[in-house]
């Protein structure tokens, strides 16, 4: 059964109406009190004051109500840059690393977050899972707001959870944007005579109406499990599988998956030769592993160095003081990877990375 988004935003409203009126209530007949302790006070009478224990319960009360309904969360970072700044940022980029940065803030990072999950569960969204109507509302707001490419950096192989109209609110999402990319693995299986390649895509009906399909598989040294470079393709039954942020990339700059593989198969990417170097992954006794294609990483900086983005503030601008002209100006024209780095998953991008080397 497909998640009713709207009947979920206005279940919440209502909540917090509520909740809003037993705090107006509750400061009505504290302010009543004190206004008649300060006439008693005035009229001849002592003056009374609340005990400790009846002030620290009336603060934890105020501070409960307030954070339980949202009135108290922290102010977010704000999502819009100065354009001035942002102007400054873009003529330094170019400059550095002969202008190897300079696609930085043409890449949104659009992550299911803390806050996400904090927010979602308020709404009566549980996660994990994620309800994939969610998924068909983030799709339809970066669509409407002029994302290029969009690419979920999650592994969507099988029917969701919520049944069968949840995928199919998904699918159609996926067919009117025409501009999504989801994630494949190849995953390597053991047998009694040696060992089997296995490539598991997207649920099929989601993968039919996806423009493209890219691998999220990491090449990660096996000496301390760092990872120094980012996938680019695989080969696997005489044919290079791009990765996602390859596929991304390339549909970003107008190309066609015919000639992704093209470029692939001559080791070249936009017309360059891609400086690539090759990780054998899933090595072990009497098997050397699976050939990747990889590219070393060109980039040191902190976690969000890339421009980075709760899923929240995208199904609920309202909630984080954004227009739908906000919107379009955060997103139109950009490249959008979606990915969990909640404390239940911490993904990594490195994806990204691939993304921002100067192809062009």
């Amino acid at each position: 059964m497909a998640i009713d988004l709207q009947e979920k935003r206005q279940r919440a409203k209502r909540r917090n109406f509520y909740a809003f009126g037993v705090i107006v209530l509750l400061s009505v007949i504290v302010g009543w009190n004190y206004l008649d302790n300060l006439y008693a006070f005035y009229s001849g009478h002592p003056l009374t004051t609340l005990s400790s224990w009846q002030f620290s319960l009336h603060a934890i009360f105020y501070d409960l109500c307030l954070r339980l309904h949202g009135f108290a969360q922290p102010q977010p970072p704000p999502l819009l840059p100065n354009p001035e700044t942002e102007k400054r940022w873009r003529k330094r980029l170019e400059g550095w690393s002969g202008g190897a940065f300079r696609h930085l803030p043409d890449i949104i990072i659009v992550a299911i977050d803390d806050q996400t999950v904090r927010s979602l569960k308020q709404g009566g969204i549980s996660y994990p899972p994620m309800p994939r109507s969610v998924y068909s509302e983030l799709v339809r707001k970066l669509k409407a707001a002029g994302a290029k490419v969009i690419a979920f950096d999650l592994h969507m192989n099988l029917p969701s959870p919520f049944g069968e109209k949840d995928d199919e609110d998904f699918q159609r999402a996926l067919g009117e944007a025409g501009n999504v990319v989801l994630a494949s693995r190849l995953f390597v299986e053991r047998f009694s005579y040696g060992f089997s390649t296995t490539y598991e895509g997207p649920y099929h009906p989601l993968a039919d109406k996806a423009a493209g399909v890219g691998l999220i598989e990491m090449t990660i040294d096996a000496s301390d499990r760092a990872i120094r470079a980012a996938t680019v393709a695989a080969f696997y039954r005489d044919e290079w599988l791009p990765s996602l942020a390859t596929m991304a990339a390339g549909f970003w700059l107008g190309k066609t998956e015919e000639q992704l593989q093209r470029e692939l198969s001559q080791g070249q990417f936009n017309g360059q030769r891609a400086p690539l170097v090759f990780y054998r992954i899933g090595a072990e006794d009497n098997f050397e592993g699976l050939i990747f294609s990889a590219l070393l990483l060109h980039f040191a900086g902190a976690e969000k160095s890339f421009r980075y983005i709760p899923l929240e503030a995208v199904i609920f601008p309202e909630r984080n003081g954004l227009t739908e002209k906000d919107l379009r100006r955060l997103f139109s024209g950009k490249l959008v990877f979606v990915g969990d780095t909640s404390e239940l998953s911490k993904d990594i991008f490195p994806d990204a990375c691939f993304c921002r080397f100067p192809w062009r």
